[in-house]
């Protein structure tokens, strides 16, 4: 098997890794806020493998993953965990170059908001024959 041709199973020779993480509080406020964005420029893609998403009240908050400041469709309203930061669930996000991906977290009512997440997976520099 040519592993080369599966860069979202398997990661390409030489990839570098992303592994984003961090929890913190919200401060007071309603609206949208970006957490963690993940961008390359030039000739490097990449995938999110695997994510722990998690707010300590979703019933004053939402997560939304978006895709070049486009929610992403599934992923527009999370509205519970998705795994654990300890203990990550897997999904398939493409990040293209110049086309960032962003964790975003949206206050819908007032209240302290506690969040955490881990985002892990890989970039390379773009392979010859690479789906687009």
């Amino acid at each position: 098997m040519d592993f080369q041709h599966y860069p979202w199973e398997y990661p390409p020779e030489g990839f570098i890794t992303i592994d984003r993480n961090n929890a913190a509080a919200l401060a007071p406020g309603l609206g949208e806020y970006l957490l963690e964005q993940i961008s390359f420029t030039g000739n490097y893609s990449g995938w999110i493998r695997w994510a722990g998403i998690f707010s300590s009240a979703y019933a004053l908050s939402f997560f939304t993953i978006k895709q070049g400041n486009q929610p992403m469709r599934d992923y527009t309203r999370i509205g519970a965990p998705l795994g654990q930061a300890d203990s990550l669930d897997p999904l398939y996000i493409r990040i293209r170059p110049n086309e960032p991906v962003g964790l975003y977290i949206t206050r819908t009512a007032a209240g302290v908001v506690g969040y955490r997440y881990r985002l892990l997976g890989w970039y390379y520099p773009v392979q010859p024959g690479e789906l687009s």
